[in-house]
């Protein structure tokens, strides 16, 4: 009997090829060298790096397919509702150490705003306009210019002098400096020359010693004076953007800031944050901001009501601490919570499923999702995973999450009813459970709110978040999958058919669209079958630290039907960026011939890939294993009914290139 196999095309499994694999091998190869030593002193002794290579070659047949064709040449088929959120957009990917300034004015964080783009390659004490700052509650007021003023101006009193042995200088680049009395630093502080040129960040004191992991910036000459400006401006997710050391201020109006450095570029249109802190609010940030999702069995609801927002399960971010299972600064803490249940009474008209006139303007199902605490003492380490993790909690709520109706065709009365959940690093991919309902795409609801468009349409009705004060958007950077009718071909394939489609995705493929990127072979495992008949696992792969039971047939509680995604990780995973070594040699080039360009995009992807690769977190069970293919071999005898084929691949869980 053949053994059913599917190969995953791209790595979001936008399409599965079934194969029937009339032989399979597996090879693992861990590469290990073993030698003896001479006169079998010691023995033989073998060199294991933990570096296996795995080969996978399946040998099977193409045939026609069985049965007569459909009636037509192919079926409207509709997809789509699903979002994949990058949390590490709003969140750093390490915890934040906070200390409060020594020269701290401001008991509040303030919002810029620019009017203009600055890349990372202008003057790093360059003057940048602000077209608004507040405090994240309105205008910011006379006082608040005051105290960033007066923040600044404290940093011109030195805290110390340096005190170089022998009475010389330390140049640029050394990680530890002496200095006459070390009490008034504090770790993570950025430490300036009196002109506001950055020296380094302090990373740690002991006696009167300072270290600076990434060595300082400049030299250091004996008995110079330092100072810290302590009040800094940062990206949303926790990147120092550099130290203001002055402004320029219209009456009550910040007008322009100088910094230290630019170590990032900045946009117009982001908001930025100004603290006295040696880390970001960036809890505060997103306290009582929102992110929106819409069920596909709410996807067409032409009955506004009353209700400015249209109905959605929205959860929102709280400053309650986190669960002690997401943060270890306290223990208890509290989970996501529905706080809200939802109303959604839907009834049928002319084959379309609508809802009656909703009960009042509160009718959306609310989940509070506390995120307290994971920004500085995150249990991994990473807050932007754990930010991942806990709205991944909040999605597999089996709580009724509905006072009356449903939130699927189903009857499904909970959250987890609806949706379920990836969750890859700071990647969180929301998969709808049901199908998009009808063909009539252009009353389909969004299935998640874009912070960059507010408006859209509903039916005839006309949404705009921007306006509506009982939503406020959490800016965080994601990916829909938009609703899509596709016609699917209702016809049989010819053995042919399917060669020809092998030839050509194996043939000329990218691996972020259409490259094939995983493998589901079923085996019957015992071990995870409650009854004397085995169920149905596929075999898996794993990397990074895993403990023994994540790797063996005992973890293996994915069923053979689960939905493989082969890889959720984007190019850019966010967080603090990679150290500036200067313009790169294509970077020099004025302009680009096409074929060197095309040179050129390679070589970025492959750096851009490759530091995804290193910096990525230990994955386990996808469902299935990680491939790439190597090599399709088909032969066709004279004949025959069908092609005969050899397919070999090699288990890769990143893909560095095109």
């Amino acid at each position: 009997m053949a053994l059913p196999i599917k190969l995953i095309v791209g790595p979001d499994n936008i399409m599965q090829i079934p194969l029937e694999a009339q032989s399979l091998d597996i090879t693992v190869d861990r590469n290990a060298s073993a030698f003896p030593t001479p006169n079998n002193i010691v023995g033989r002794i073998a060199i294991d790096t933990n570096i296996p290579s795995i080969n996978i070659e399946i040998g099977g047949i193409l045939q026609d397919d069985d049965g007569p064709n459909l009636d037509g040449d192919s079926i409207n088929h509709i997809e789509g509702g699903d979002v994949a959120f990058n949390f590490s957009s709003a969140m750093p990917t390490r915890n934040l150490q906070t200390q409060q300034s020594q020269s701290s004015q401001l008991a509040e964080y303030l919002v810029a705003n620019f009017l203009f783009d600055k890349s990372k390659t202008d003057s790093p004490t360059s003057l940048f306009q602000i077209n608004n700052v507040d405090l994240g509650v309105g205008p910011l007021r006379f006082q608040e210019v005051l105290n960033v003023e007066a923040a600044i101006q404290s940093a011109n009193t030195a805290i110390d002098t340096v005190n170089h042995p022998s009475a010389g200088t330390y140049s640029a680049g050394s990680t530890s400096i002496v200095v006459d009395d070390s009490t008034g630093f504090t770790i993570k502080d950025r430490i300036h020359l009196a002109n506001g040129t950055f020296v380094g960040t302090l990373t740690g004191i002991s006696s009167n010693t300072l270290t600076f992991s990434t060595g300082i910036e400049v030299a250091l000459a004996d008995g110079v004076a330092l100072h810290s400006f302590g009040v800094t401006l940062w990206t949303g997710h926790g990147q120092v953007i550099g130290s203001i050391v002055e402004i320029t201020k219209s009456q009550h109006t910040i007008t322009h800031i100088k910094l230290d450095q630019l170590s990032v570029p900045v946009y117009s249109g982001v908001d930025y944050y100004i603290t006295a802190t040696t880390a970001p609010p960036v809890e505060d940030i997103l306290n009582n901001k929102q992110i929106a999702l819409f069920p596909n069995y709410w996807r067409i609801d032409r009955a506004s009501g009353s209700n400015s927002l249209p109905l959605g399960v929205y959860f929102v971010f709280s400053t309650e601490m986190a669960h002690s299972d997401y943060q270890n600064q306290i223990s208890g803490g509290a989970y996501p919570s529905i706080t809200q249940q939802g109303w959604h009474i839907a009834r049928t008209v002319n084959g379309f499923r609508v809802p009656n006139r909703r009960r009042s303007v509160g009718d959306s199902v609310i989940v509070k999702v506390p995120i307290g605490g994971i920004s500085t003492h995150s249990v991994n380490g990473n807050p932007a995973s754990t930010l991942a993790l806990i709205v991944k909690k909040a999605l597999e709520l089996t709580t009724d999450a509905m006072e009356s109706g449903y939130l699927t065709s189903g009857s499904g009365q909970t959250i987890a009813s609806a949706f379920s959940v990836i969750v890859s690093g700071p990647m969180l991919k929301v998969i709808q459970k049901d199908k998009p309902i009808g063909l009539n795409n252009l009353h389909a609801l969004v299935p998640c709110y874009s912070p960059y468009d507010p408006t859209f349409r509903v039916g005839s009705t006309t949404y705009n978040i921007s306006t509506d004060s009982s939503f406020q958007m959490a800016v965080i950077e994601y990916f829909i999958e938009n609703y899509v009718m596709t016609s699917i071909s209702a016809k049989s394939k010819s053995a042919g058919d399917k060669v020809q489609d092998l030839i050509g995705i194996i043939s000329n493929a990218k691996k972020n669209r259409d490259l094939i990127r995983g493998i589901q072979i079923p085996y019957d495992s015992l071990i995870q079958s409650d009854a004397v008949t085995p169920t149905a696992r596929n075999f898996f792969l794993t990397f990074g630290e895993q403990d023994d039971n994540a790797k063996g047939s005992l973890g293996n509680t994915l069923n053979a039907s689960h939905k493989m995604i082969p890889g959720l990780l984007p190019g850019d995973l966010g967080g603090d960026p990679v150290a500036d070594r200067g313009d790169s040699f294509f970077d020099n080039i004025v302009e680009f011939g096409e074929n060197v360009q095309a040179l050129g995009s390679f070589v970025k992807n492959f750096i851009g890939d490759t530091l995804v690769t290193l910096f990525s977190d230990a994955h386990g069970n996808d469902g299935g294993i990680r491939i790439i293919p190597e090599k399709f071999h088909v032969r066709y005898d004279a004949g025959n009914k069908y092609y005969a084929f050899n397919l070999t691949l090699k288990a890769s869980d990143f893909v560095i290139g095109v």
